[in-house]
């Protein structure tokens, strides 16, 4: 005596039906019991697949399905549902351009020359921790670098100096909402570049940088 297994279909086969092949899909579950009326109803209703996989309650009442009916038909609806795979998607990476192309996992990358430096400043540039430096209390509406870096609360984006430095044009644009710290990052450039008058205020720009990331690059 052989037995043979119903196949249920995939849930991407069912959203391709149309109203018909829906029909003698719901027709071939007899648990259901649909009667021809409610078939009828979803005939009118132009019901397919898709629409189908999107019913709820209320509107299989709008289609004059009973309540009994209504909660098989839920149920089946539910578990055809639960065979999609959630989308996984790849939140964007606020990683500097710099230590992107610096990434050997990275495959569009520029190519850049490394300077043989040493594992351990390697190590520093790729860390995914902030490196937050603290001074003060954070001072809102403050975007002056030197006085962030002396008196306040300062997040590190000094690296933003080694990429302007290795990318920058000629001219550059720098598009940010308000608020979202071009005129200090300008601000840290200007200290960082601007050359020093005397050897006293070379002495004091470096020190701004000591506890920055861009500090331990030789």
């Amino acid at each position: 005596m052989s037995t043979s297994t119903i196949t249920e279909p995939l849930v991407e086969e069912v959203e391709g039906y149309n109203t018909d092949a829906l029909i003698t899909y719901l027709q071939g579950k007899a648990h259901l019991e649909i009667n021809e009326t409610e078939f009828q109803s979803l005939r009118n209703e132009r019901v397919n697949g898709y629409n189908f996989l999107r019913l709820n309650n209320e509107l299989l009442k709008d289609c004059g399905i009973r309540v009994g009916q209504r909660a098989l038909l839920i149920e089946l609806i539910s578990n055809l549902n639960s065979q999609k795979q959630p989308s996984v998607v790849e939140l964007p990476t606020k990683r500097p351009r710099l230590l992107r192309d610096l990434d050997e996992k990275y495959e569009e990358k520029e190519s850049i020359i490394w300077s043989n430096q040493s594992e351990e400043t390697k190590k520093a540039l790729f860390e995914d921790n902030p490196n937050i430096v603290t001074n003060g209390d954070y001072a809102l509406g403050q975007s002056d670098f030197v006085k962030f870096i002396t008196s306040s609360i300062f997040v590190d984006k000094s690296l933003f100096i080694m990429e302007f430095m290795i990318y920058g044009k000629q001219a550059n644009l720098i598009t940010r909402p308000h608020q979202f710290g071009k005129t200090t990052n300008l601000s840290m450039l200007y200290a960082f570049l601007a050359p020093p008058s005397t050897e006293e205020e070379k002495t004091q720009r470096l020190s701004l940088s000591k506890d920055l990331r861009i500090y331990k690059y030789e």
